[in-house]
């Protein structure tokens, strides 16, 4: 059975210095030397097969080609996906004040239950992702929850009159079925498969994200990879991270209940988007112009989440992004705190309040693709995702218990909750980023010591880079891995 073997690292290091579970990464040599592991040809990541260890150069003008050719493919699908996403999570918003007959506690169990399954489904459907070629997986969970957004308009408890509501489900889950087609046939499932790219162009695609050392895909599920990610203490702080961040996108459901004129209501306990139209129709306004208030609220949103991901991208990123999505989030929190006391006088200063408590959802995008930039090893990847879209079920799940009835009508204990939670939560980003920073220097310590030892030149520890690219090995076995802070 074949094998990659790895470069000498020298044993009088700590296995500490190459950041987060390198205790685990030494062998001995012959010579006493400690070695990174050996890695069976069929474990490395199928990127290997097509461009091997060593690199190929290719010219700038080629890179840029290919880039913009993937460009035109990639991205507006995935950007309709993602759109399609936040706007479906929207439906039981919107078809709230468009006659739907459901309400009280009947309304909250509907929204719990979108999260309800995300408890349940996630670690299923990460082991499937991982097994079966990604897009076409991805594309038909898209068809298949188009054809249920497309039966809610025809549930029997709802169909017996024809209401608004019922065109909103019809178009968004006609519009999910013709994307997730799309995305069926035209979006590739790694740069490796990519068909609309020639041989040449997809051997350029990867080698353009050799450097990043995460590689592209690997389907073979890792024992010792599900292990490291659950030993790493940062899996645990992007946990935390999460779970506040959940309860916080609970607050904003909740302030439904805060502002809300009537009685009918009881704590909600469901979805991020499934209140902000009541929440806005509380203060005064009427259904039409409740549902146009949520348009400025989406375009703060979108620009934040433009702006902030551009400059996360650019300056290499993560937590400093997050840390500037929150701010305005607290500022308006404390506006809603503020005018509580006469919401039809303050309704101005609530929607405006309420428009900036938008600008945290950039943030929660940016702490998505934190995993992406800060993990190696397709299972320890796969694992992190796992662990952080449970934490966002569960926290989106009990986060409204902190609104108790006792503390009608201003709620003000679970409105300082809030606020804790926020402060809580820049604490744990900024933690999380010096964590980074700190193995970062370790890498780089035990990087110059094997440099020392070997006797590599600069070529010798670009090929070595080179080679370590698509081996598969998690980010704590890669000497060679920078985390992005």
């Amino acid at each position: 059975m074949k094998t990659l073997s790895r470069t000498t690292t020298d044993e009088t290091k700590s296995s500490r210095d190459a950041g987060v579970n390198v205790a685990d990464l030494p062998s001995k040599d012959e010579r006493g030397r400690a070695t990174l592991p050996q890695v069976k040809e069929e474990d490395a990541d199928e990127a290997l097969k097509i461009v091997g260890e060593t690199r190929t150069e290719f010219s700038e003008a080629a890179y840029d080609a290919v880039l913009r050719k993937v460009d035109k493919r990639v991205p507006p699908l995935l950007a309709a996906v993602y759109f399609l996403q936040f706007l479906d999570k929207t439906s039981l918003n919107y078809s709230s004040i468009m006659g739907l007959p459901i309400e009280g506690q009947a309304y909250n169990l509907c929204s719990l239950s979108f999260y309800l399954g995300y408890l349940v489904w996630e670690w299923p459907t990460q082991l499937l992702a991982q097994r079966f070629p990604m897009a076409k997986y991805l594309g038909m969970n898209v068809v298949i929850w188009g054809g249920v957004l497309l039966c809610h308009a025809a549930a029997p408890r709802l169909k017996q009159t024809f209401s608004w509501f019922k065109i909103i489900y019809i178009i968004l889950g006609a519009i999910s079925l013709l994307v997730g087609m799309v995305v069926l046939i035209y979006l590739p499932d790694s740069p490796a498969t990519a068909k609309f790219l020639t041989e040449e162009e997809r051997i350029i695609a990867i080698e353009r994200v050799r450097d990043n050392q995460t590689g592209t895909s690997n389907k073979t599920w890792k024992k010792e990879q599900f292990l490291e990610a659950l030993k790493d203490p940062r899996s645990w702080l992007i946990v935390l991270a999460t779970l506040l961040s959940a309860n916080l996108i609970q607050h904003r459901r909740s302030v439904r209940i805060i502002n809300k004129v009537d009685t009918s209501g009881s704590i909600p306990n469901g979805g991020l988007s499934a209140f902000t139209s009541k929440i806005i129709k509380s203060f005064g306004y009427t259904s039409r112009i409740s549902l146009l208030l949520n348009v400025p609220k989406g375009a703060i949103a979108a620009a934040t989440t433009l702006s902030l991901g551009y400059w996360s991208d650019k300056a290499g990123e993560r937590m400093l992004p997050i840390l500037a999505s929150v701010g305005p989030t607290i500022l308006g929190c404390a506006m809603l705190v503020g005018f509580d006391a006469d919401r039809e006088k303050f309704k101005v200063g609530c929607i405006i309040g309420m428009f900036l408590t938008a600008t945290y959802g950039s943030g929660l995008s940016i702490l998505y693709s934190w995993n992406a930039s800060n993990i190696g090893g397709s299972t320890k990847r796969s694992t992190l995702n796992v662990l952080l879209m449970i934490s966002f079920a569960a926290g989106n799940c009990v986060g409204g218990e902190i609104f108790l009835p006792q503390d009608a009508p201003g709620y003000i204990p679970g409105k300082i909750a809030c606020l804790v939670l926020f402060s809580a939560l820049a604490v744990v980003a900024l933690l999380l980023r010096w964590v980074n920073l700190v193995f970062n220097k370790r890498k780089a310590t035990a990087l110059a010591e094997a440099i020392r030892v070997n006797g590599w030149t600069e070529e010798d520890v670009r090929q070595e880079r080179d080679k370590a690219a698509f081996l598969d090995l998690t980010d704590g076995k890669n000497i060679f891995f920078v985390y992005m802070p």
